[in-house]
């Protein structure tokens, strides 16, 4: 059985497909989960940084999986909230090495 932190992860990865405004409630969605269990904190930065300078996959048709785009907005959303500031603090450099990597992507 899949714990809420790995259900979230697959959900950023498997609605890469989903183009939506605030990437559909993901961020909100991660930062309840962060706020209720705060020890997962650490994790879910590293994991939402490893998918976020993962490469976007561009195929054919007009869609596109775009988890690293569901991942920054996550990453950012965690940034903006006041309940996530403390633990959120020491990160700001890894994710701020992340956003500057991700603004050369193609996609």
């Amino acid at each position: 059985m899949l714990t809420q932190k790995q259900q979230t992860i697959t959900l950023i990865n498997g609605k890469g497909s989903i183009v939506t405004r605030r990437s559909a409630g993901l961020p909100a969605l991660i930062i309840a989960l962060l706020s209720a269990q705060p020890e997962l904190f650490d994790g879910a930065i590293d994991q939402l940084q490893n998918i976020a300078t993962s490469t976007a996959v561009k195929p054919q048709a007009a869609a596109m999986d775009l988890p690293p785009v569901h991942a920054m907005n996550c990453l950012k959303a965690i940034f903006a909230s006041s309940r996530l500031g403390q633990q959120s603090e020491k990160h700001i450099v890894g994710v701020m090495k992340v956003a500057a990597q991700c603004l050369e992507s193609d996609v």
